[in-house]
């Protein structure tokens, strides 16, 4: 049985927002969307200072069997040709590999839906690296 798809992404909806230079655009303020955007640090009531990493966060894909409102990335069923290759899944592992980063968080749409997914944990955890996926509630 399929999964009925209730709403559309950015995407198939033809917004301009779907398109990631667009997306800078508005947060350099060369766009507008709708509001003003306040910066960040204005909100915080501080400046933001760089710490030292310790998450390497990657996005692997947007295919998603969902199509939710607030997700950040616009992923959804419809989004079958962009997850990311093994090359370039490769290529992050050998970032890694050069770092202390100790932990992986992998995202995306539904990142279990990338093909590559459970290699790629499998080698983050060859690096000694933490591996989470906030799509699931346990750690690998």
């Amino acid at each position: 049985m399929g999964v009925k798809q209730r709403s559309k992404s950015l995407s198939a909806l033809h917004s301009d927002l779907a398109d990631t230079f667009f997306q800078l655009k508005v947060l350099n303020g060369q766009e507008k969307v709708h509001d003003h955007f306040e910066p960040f640090s204005l909100k915080a009531g501080h400046p933001i200072l760089p710490q030292k990493t310790t998450v390497f966060q990657i996005n692997i894909g947007k295919l998603c069997n969902q199509t939710c409102a607030h997700c950040h990335v616009d992923a959804g069923p419809d989004k079958k040709v962009e997850n990311m290759s093994k090359d370039t899944l490769q290529k992050c592992l050998d970032i890694l590999a050069k770092t202390d980063i100790p932990t992986v968080d992998i995202t995306g749409g539904a990142p279990e839906m990338n093909p590559h997914f459970r290699w790629f944990v499998q080698e983050c955890r060859k690096l000694g690296k933490n591996v989470m996926n906030l799509m699931q509630p346990h750690h690998y």
